[in-house]
């Protein structure tokens, strides 16, 4: 099966761009490459007929857009177009012929010119999106999202996995929900401030003492440096704790607790015996 390039354009008409862009096309059909040149995927509607023929799409394959290769490969994946040996590449890096010429492994003779189909009926952005991308390769499902999220764009399915369920109700320009996500599974790839949040290669969000303190505190989990379980901070003036990010406790206090703990359940036992 003949390998294939899908050029996903610009969403602007930056000239620069629009070059590199070209420049790529022109490259990729030399090649002897069918390439499908196609809007940003990104801001594709959820239900757009492109989606339904990427994911029908067979052989080999690479993505080549302007978004860094990880959210590329979740946005793909949430619309199950994604597949093992596909390549996502992102056109803001430079030099990426290499990297398409070896994983579609083009021979070095001369092809002839491949087609370009053009996707620029209903697969074309009417509107710039802002939505989460969700790194399933990391993601736990643990709920941190759908619990701090004001919009509900996050659910969960019926097997209990994580889904970004309403993307456009997300506020454009808000990455909080990467901020407390406790894996950094959570990417938007449009965010210019941190790379991190937007899924640069080699980044990934971190919980600051803050974060976890939320995330273990919404979970009631136990931490696992000072072992505390529960939804409230068990400290008010301690120092913060490395695991949870919550104060802690001097350990006499914590024994003191136990041993209060303890004389209750007494308490209670004698009380349901009848003494």
């Amino acid at each position: 099966m003949k390998a294939v390039l899908i050029l996903s354009r610009q969403h602007g008409d930056d000239a620069t761009r629009r070059a590199r862009e070209d420049a790529l096309l022109h490259r990729a059909v030399t090649a002897g490459l069918t390439v499908w040149e196609v809007g940003h995927l990104y801001h594709l509607a959820e239900d757009c007929s492109l989606w339904r023929d990427l994911a029908a799409l067979g052989g080999p394959c690479a993505v080549a857009l302007w978004l860094p290769a990880r959210p590329t490969q979740a946005l793909l994946q949430r619309h199950g177009a994604w597949r093992n040996g596909m390549l996502a590449v992102d056109l803001a890096q430079d030099d990426i012929w290499p990297s398409i010429s070896a994983a579609l492994s083009l021979p070095d003779t001369t092809e002839p010119p491949g087609p370009v189909i053009h996707r620029d009926d209903d697969d074309k952005a009417e509107r710039e999106r802002w939505y989460p991308l969700v790194d399933n390769s990391v993601c736990v499902d643990c709920g941190q999202c759908l619990q701090f999220c004001l919009f509900g764009v996050y659910e969960k399915d019926a097997a209990g996995h994580l889904t970004v369920a309403k993307p456009d109700r997300c506020k454009a320009g808000c990455p909080a929900c990467s901020r407390i996500c406790p894996q950094g599974a959570i990417m938007f790839p449009l965010y210019s401030k941190d790379p991190a949040i937007a899924g640069a290669p080699g980044t990934r969000m971190h919980l600051d003492a803050a974060g976890r303190a939320l995330f273990f505190n919404r979970t009631g989990q136990a931490c696992p440096v000072c072992n505390f379980a529960g939804k409230t901070d068990p400290g008010r003036d301690g120092p913060l704790c490395a695991g949870c990010g919550r104060h802690t406790r001097p350990a006499q206090e914590r024994s003191a607790d136990a041993v209060d703990m303890l004389l209750d359940d007494l308490d209670r036992l004698q009380k349901r015996r009848g003494r």
